[in-house]
């Protein structure tokens, strides 16, 4: 019978893995021809390859998948004496899916292997702490009040009804409404989506943790943080000298924004609180990516990214806390200050890793925010829920977000996001 007459649907009896063939014994074995030629080929599954010799009258080619009965020998070659083709490859291995998961030793199989361990290990965390795992809606009928945060439009079609609705950048404002209503401790693994931007660091679909603990603050949600990322790095990387460092430098630094910028920046925020100011004193500091026509947020990350991100780094694990009002839109003053928020960023290897804050819960201060941010889009209407949920009363909480993919990056010690995403999207 030709490999190209029939495609079974059926595969009875258990198969052997490649990895692990007794030898000098028969076995029964599935998997994909990998290399060949003529009667002598290698076979290989998911968990290994092994050389084989196929009976003279059975039509074979590389890229088909085949179950094959015979005998290992003590060389650990295996001795086909039945071979049955399950699906014939109709063009070559190469390019496309087989070409990304198999070269470079199969590193990618490898990192996805290693991102499940990501997950359970970061599920486990939140479990022994008695967290409960939600899931909130990744369609919104609002936008955030967070401009600088591009997102994906869609529509909702209901015979002659079309709604807009916004793929959610974070869980944030369902998660929250959930703490409202009387949860505690919850947390979520799940996909969100920013527009405008793939970079070796960002994906515009991505999986973020996020959770939320009421009657904490952003100083517990640091220290938690640090758990969590060593408890995962500790288990699931093999560089477990680097990050033993790490775990014994717990806890790690925090250094505010106002004494990063005028330690590596040479700026006084406090002194710069509008786009034109702090313009002028950037461009006489000799910052020559400043342009007139950025905002204050603009200018403000291009010192981050030029000045206090490549100084982050050389402290291998820091945290940068208590950023400027105009950086946290949903975030709690800093004590009496209200110029700044309680909100931190984790570092670690220069990486932003993590994002959180003592959550705002003065409903009235909300709605002020959101009819600020509001000015800049007049016609987009105000997530009314969510302000009824603040009304109803939000326990003082801490919330802290953080890049799962990125976190596999350091696990596997990849270098582009693409290498611990199965599907990455294609610029």
């Amino acid at each position: 019978m030709s490999r190209r007459d029939r495609y079974p649907s059926r595969c009875p009896g258990e198969h052997q893995a490649m990895g692990s063939l007794d030898r000098n014994c028969e076995v029964l074995v599935r998997g994909r021809v990998i290399a060949g030629d003529g009667r002598q080929g290698v076979l290989g599954d998911a968990t290994g390859r092994v050389r084989f010799t196929s009976p003279l009258e059975v039509e074979w080619a590389i890229g088909d998948l085949v179950e094959v009965r015979g005998a290992v020998a003590s060389d650990g070659r295996l001795s086909a004496w039945e071979l049955r083709v399950l699906a014939p490859a109709l063009r070559p291995l190469s390019g496309g899916d087989w070409e990304r998961f198999n070269e470079s030793d199969r590193a990618i199989l490898d990192n996805m292997r290693a991102r499940a361990h990501v997950l359970s290990l970061i599920r486990s965390h939140f479990e022994l702490r008695c967290y409960t795992e939600v899931e909130t809606p990744q369609l919104l009928s609002f936008r955030g009040c967070e401009i600088h945060i591009d997102q994906f439009e869609t529509h909702y079609i209901a015979g002659e009804k079309t709604k807009t609705l916004f793929m959610a950048p974070s869980p944030e404002l369902h998660m929250k409404r959930l703490l409202a209503a009387g949860m505690e401790r919850i947390y979520q693994l799940g996909r969100c989506f920013r527009n405008g931007e793939i970079s070796p660091l960002h994906n515009p679909e991505f999986t973020m943790l996020e959770w939320y603990r009421a009657y904490a603050s952003y100083e517990d949600l640091m220290q938690q943080t640090e758990e969590l990322v060593i408890e995962v790095l500790l288990q699931a990387s093999a560089q477990s000298k680097q990050w033993g460092v790490l775990a014994e430098a717990v806890p790690w630094p925090r250094i505010s924004v106002g004494e990063a910028f005028l330690r590596w920046g040479h700026i006084d925020l406090a002194r710069y609180g509008d786009a034109e100011s702090l313009f002028a004193e950037m461009r006489r500091l000799g910052y020559g990516s400043a342009q007139p026509d950025d905002s204050w947020d603009d200018l403000f990350h291009k010192v981050l990214i030029e000045k206090i991100e490549p100084e982050m780094a050389r402290m291998g694990a820091a945290f940068l806390v208590d950023y400027p009002a105009q950086l946290g839109a949903m975030a709690n003053p800093k004590g009496n200050n209200s110029a700044w928020v309680e909100r931190a960023e984790l570092y670690i290897g220069g990486i932003e890793l993590a994002n959180g804050y003592s959550e705002l819960n003065d409903p009235i201060e909300q709605r002020k925010r959101f009819v600020e941010a509001r000015s800049a889009r007049p016609n987009e209407p105000i997530d009314e829920e969510f302000l009824a949920a603040l009304e109803c009363a939000l326990p003082p909480a801490g919330g802290m977000a953080l890049g799962v993919d990125r976190l596999v990056m350091l696990v596997t010690n990849a270098q582009h996001i693409d290498q611990v995403i199965a599907f990455p999207m294609q610029g």
